[in-house]
């Protein structure tokens, strides 16, 4: 009986068996192709046999029931599985590896090979006999061919061109009948673009592959494994032993090995395709699948390992040539884009006319893309370039893409089969591309592309076919023919390319923002953003620096326009002011290229003052977007200020500290002394060269303070060494050469490495030195210690230190020492502190650290450096305590640059700062946070008639009523004038914010009597929510603030949303403060 076609079956039949077929765990077979035989192995120390594939009696002389729950080494041997389990703390990072294997079955020796390969927790081994001796003289001379081939083929200059010659390439290598390079689209569909085969083969080059050939779930594995290989497509595949595994209650997954049987489907497939072997190679670009090297045989073969590895590597350079090859299209439109960009935005700055700037641009703005028609909406005014649908179908088509999920764009060449109703303009637009897509925003882009007429063919005619399995449930089954059926497509345009999405997505952003900044401009509205005329400067680097595209707000925080910048560097800037800043700059961009960092530097800005910039750089390199380095800058000239002040007052304190700093030992593993620096040997009278070698217990801690011995068992320092534990021992004595003792303190923390310890280093020093001094004595933290190592990596960290900064030890413990980093010291200061550590060996200060819940501490440090046996410094150890500077100047100083002076609220700066690490809390934990803007009815009335100082207490009384309506962990600050902003955190009930303005309003209402006067305060409050409604710290304020607006507009003494809707009264239901 003929198999239903899909047009012989329901809607909800032929989705069920796509769903089936979706949702097949092809990585959970519990199958294995029966070349070779697979074992999988426990994580405990026997390496314990849970599961083996039926066949093992073809590689050794066992059965699966003999061998099961017994240890590998009962089966390969003690030195073998020894071997295996070295290797297995190897393979997490490499991945595999492998080890030769003997064995004799009736009286033949068998030459193996095993791989390992992790499964979650366990651990799998493959086992497949080694290839004939001929074999491997192939593979050397395969390798000569990939040594010179890949070398000569690094020259192609187009990917059409060089697929073609690696199908060549990899064919003459593998001597499969055929080798094809498919490539995805975004659709999944694939299209044939090169190939190689026998001349009884029939061509499939420019044929497409429905996506359903390849389903997602096999697309995954295709992303994890780069190699697939099919040996024998009609072998009938081998069981596991037990089926399923004892420890996890299913079968194991297989993604990784190369063993795994393929889904009964693929099989299929294949056999219809008339292959009898398989190996597949995979593209990737940006981790994402970009296409295959298939290689189809028609007779079983067989690929040794040694072979597998070299496709793969292959499978690897041609992804990197490949990447390339789109990274150099990506860069001239990259060019192109901000050429256009430069253009239109200036065509828009030079009129009055929005409308007529646009017109004039219109070409620009439509060709970019290759569109012949766009329209664009700012704050819902609409404006239409080119030839697009009419009104009524834009408003229609817009009410759809509002139902889509937030996405930086949404785009397709064939709309219609999304939005049925745009099958009434496919002329003017069946392709679409719109960026940014969110729902309730009134700002966007559209282009649209016009119907093309187009012969496509295809391997076989993509009718799905379904079959039933023996239970009677549909499952999707391959085509019987893969000869070719041409279909023509009258409702889709040519695609959209990649590179030209992504100048899209940048586009729309950087258009939108220019027109609502020229909107804004024309009102004279221009809003306040955080804390300074502008907040942030985003600007687009090639991989070298050259500024690509930078954001209007450049002339606000440069005072320069965006097209005079255009081909410009960072540095430059800095160049004429301060040249090793530039270099600081070039350097910054330099270690961009391997993870986000930050640099700040001096420029010298028109307005002939000196500007201070930080600028955070980070490389994105994803399918969203191209190789380049993403830089936002932002002006912290006040904040850098106050740092100076601060620095310059600490230094005025240096004569305070012990030229000496703590006594410092290092000891290894069995407690000998390996370094003493000069105050210990001061301390313990001890030359160097005496104390060096000699068990530190046994010299200097051999009595308790009575007299009594002490063991190395009760010894503090000793028991660091066994369980590395970090202590601090605040009452305990050591004995100097000459036999007298002295009262100390010591803080011991072990040096670790390979997650061993090796040894440990004391820091110590008498109980009657200035409690100032030292956090070892002033500290009330049990141990606040951290090392680091040369590599400025932390190496151990304390419990005492994370009840000081709020990280665990094992969230501290492999990162870099900016963990702890704030923006409160200049880039000077931490050279000053390297330096003294450099010569001097320790160093002793006050510095500003950053918790895990983003609040600012100072912190009473002592740091010493601990060289190894070289002389090269190994550790750096450093201690804490908490510094008592509540009262101090310098507390001051550092309370005067983030709060305002009148109403001792955190002030614009600090509220800005809070709301990015707030922003960045949120996105990270996926909360939800609320913005809210107040700004007081009447209050220049008051200030008018009553006077400055009336006007100042008035103030004073309101921050003090606002601050106690907050919840302990909100933030309220002061804005500026009679304006306040509070920041509310982890709102779990979107009406909670609302609930909270309501009752401020409720306490601002209470009489307030001042010198006299009576008065009734009121407010207009106006409330924006993250992520609901904005999605950044500019947006989120300015939503606020329009709210806000709408408030007062109304007659004030109420809360408006960001929605514009007024917020219900307060009820029982909300959070409590």
């Amino acid at each position: 009986m003929k198999a239903p076609t899909s047009s012989q079956l329901s809607p909800e039949q032929i989705a069920g068996a796509l769903a089936s077929c979706e949702n097949e765990p092809i990585q959970r077979l519990g199958l294995i192709q029966p070349h070779g035989a697979l074992l999988v192995l426990a994580a405990d120390e026997a390496q314990s046999i849970l599961q083996v594939s039926t066949n093992i009696g073809r590689f050794f002389p066992v059965t699966p029931e003999q061998i099961v729950t017994k240890s590998l080494s009962e089966l390969i041997g003690t030195a073998a599985a020894d071997e295996v389990r070295q290797l297995r703390s190897t393979i997490q990072t490499l991945g595999s590896k492998s080890l030769p294997l003997r064995s004799e079955i009736n009286e033949t020796a068998l030459e193996l090979q095993a791989t390992l390969r992790f499964s979650g927790h366990l651990t799998l081994l493959e086992i497949e006999l080694l290839p004939q001796p001929g074999l491997s003289y192939r593979t050397l001379d395969a390798f000569e061919t990939v040594r010179h081939g890949m070398s000569a083929f690094q020259a192609s200059t187009d990917v059409q061109t060089y697929c073609q010659i690696i199908t060549g390439f990899v064919r003459s290598i593998i001597g499969f009948d055929r080798v094809m390079l498919y490539r995805f689209d975004a659709d999944w569909e694939g299209e044939v673009i090169a190939e190689s085969c026998s001349e009884k083969e029939v061509s499939y080059l420019g044929n497409r592959f429905p996506a359903g050939d390849i389903p997602p779930q096999a697309r995954r594995l295709y992303t994890q494994n780069r190699l697939r290989l099919v040996a024998d497509v009609n072998a009938t595949p081998v069981a596991l032993f037990p089926p399923l595994n004892a420890q996890t209650g299913e079968a194991p997954d297989m993604s990784f090995a190369v063993l795994r049987a393929f889904s009964p489907v693929h099989i299929e497939y294949l056999r219809n395709m008339a292959v009898g072997a398989s190996l597949s190679i995979s593209i990737l670009l940006d981790d994402k699948l970009w296409g295959l090297i298939a290689c189809h045989h028609r007779e079983a073969r067989l690929v040794p390992q040694s072979l597998r590895e070299m496709l793969e590597f292959i499978g690897e350079m041609v992804s990197l040539k490949i990447a390339a090859l789109d990274a150099k299209e990506r860069v001239a439109n990259g060019t192109r884009l901000g050429q256009a960009i430069t253009r239109v935005i200036s065509t828009i700055y030079d009129t009055d006319d929005i409308r007529h700037a646009l017109n004039l641009s219109q070409g620009e703005i439509v060709n970019l893309l290759n569109a012949t028609g766009a329209i664009i909406q700012v704050n819902g005014e609409r404006y239409h370039l080119g030839k697009v649908p009419a009104d009524d179908q834009i408003t229609a088509l817009l009410a759809w893409l509002a139902t889509l999920p937030a996405a930086a764009q949404f785009s397709s060449n064939h709309l219609s089969d999304f939005f049925p109703p745009a099958a009434a303009y496919v002329d003017l637009g069946a392709g679409l591309l719109a960026s940014p897509i969110e729902p309730g925003k009134q700002n966007f882009c559209l282009w649209f592309r016009p119907a093309k007429l187009q012969t496509v063919r295809w391997a076989g005619q993509p009718e799905k076919t379904i079959a039933a399995t023996p239970d009677g449930k549909l499952r999707i089954s391959p085509r019987h023919s893969f000869a070719t059926w041409q279909e023509i497509w009258h409702a889709r345009s040519q695609p959209w390319e990649p590179g030209l999405i992504d100048c899209a997505i940048i586009f729309a952003r950087t258009l939108v923002d220019a027109l609502i900044h020229h909107n804004l401009k024309q009102r004279e509205a221009f809003f306040r953003l955080l804390g300074e005329p502008t907040a942030e400067m985003i600007s687009r680097h090639s991989l070298t620096g050259v500024i690509r595209y930078v954001s209007p707000t450049s002339e606000y925080i440069l005072g320069l326009m965006p097209a005079q910048l255009a081909g410009r560097q960072l540095a430059e800037l800095a160049e004429s002011l301060a040249p090793e800043d530039a270099a600081e700059v070039r350097k910054a961009f330099s270690e961009a290229l391997g993870e986000a960092t930050k640099v700040i530097f001096r420029y010298h800005h028109p307005d002939g003052q000196t500007h201070w910039l930080e600028t955070t750089l980070k490389r994105v390199a994803s399918s969203e977007g191209t190789d380049e380095i993403i830089a936002v800058s932002r002006d912290v000239s006040n904040q850098q200020q106050s740092s100076l002040a601060l620095e310059n007052f600490q230094q005025l304190n240096v004569s305070l500290l012990e030229p000496g700093g703590e006594a410092v030992i290092a000891i290894d593993r069995a407690g000998k002394v390996t370094y003493a620096n000069p105050t210990a040997c001061d301390t313990l009278g001890w030359p160097l060269d005496k104390l060096i070698g000699c068990h530190a217990h046994a010299t200097v801690h051999h009595s308790k303070a009575d007299g009594t011995p002490m063991s190395e068992a009760e010894c503090p320092s000793s028991a660091v060494l066994n369980d590395g534990i970090p202590s601090l021992c605040r009452h305990d004595r050591y004995f100097r050469q000459d036999g007298s003792p002295i009262d100390i303190v010591t803080a011991t923390t072990p040096i670790i490495k390979n997650n061993e310890i090796t040894g440990a280093i004391v820091v110590f020093m008498p109980t009657g030195d200035s409690e100032y001094l030292s956090p070892l004595i002033a500290a009330d933290q049990a141990g606040a210690i951290m090392t680091v190592d040369a590599k400025g990596l932390i190496t151990s960290f304390s419990d005492g230190l994370g009840e000081l900064t709020g990280y665990t030890p094992q969230e501290a413990v492999g990162q870099r020492t900016s963990l702890l980093k704030s923006e409160v010291h200049s880039r000077d200061f931490f050279r000053q502190i390297w330096h003294h550590l450099t010569t001097a060996g320790y160093w002793r200060g006050m510095i500003w650290n950053r918790c895990k819940n983003g609040t600012i501490r100072p912190l009473w440090v002592s740091m010493n450096t601990v060289p190894g046996r070289n002389g090269q410094v190994e550790q750096y150890v450093a201690i804490y305590g908490e510094a008592a500077v509540r009262s101090t100047p310098e507390a001051r100083l550092r309370f005067l640059a983030s709060h305002d002076s009148l109403t001792g609220l955190p002030n614009r700066t600090q509220l800005g700062r809070r709301l990015r690490q707030a922003l960045s809390r949120a996105t990270r934990q996926g909360t939800r946070l609320a913005v809210g803007f107040i700004d007081l009815d009447h209050f220049k009335e008051i200030n008018d008639t009553y006077g400055h100082a009336i006007g100042d207490q008035f103030l004073i009384e309101i921050a003090h009523r606002l601050q106690e309506t907050c919840r302990t962990e909100d933030t309220m600050a002061r804005w500026g004038g009679d304006e306040f902003v509070f920041l509310m955190e982890d709102v779990n009930n979107p009406q909670t914010p609302a609930q909270l303005a309501e009752r401020m309003l409720h306490d601002l209402a209470k009489p307030l009597s001042l010198a006299g006067q009576n008065f009734v305060p009121s407010a207009s409050i106006g409330l924006a929510l993250f992520p609901d409604e904005k999605q950044c710290a500019a947006s989120l304020l300015e939503l606020a603030d329009s709210a806000m607006y709408q408030a007062k507009k109304a007659g004030g003494k109420q809360v408006v949303s960001g929605q514009g809707l007024k917020a219900a009264p307060a009820s029982a239901s909300g959070e409590s403060h």
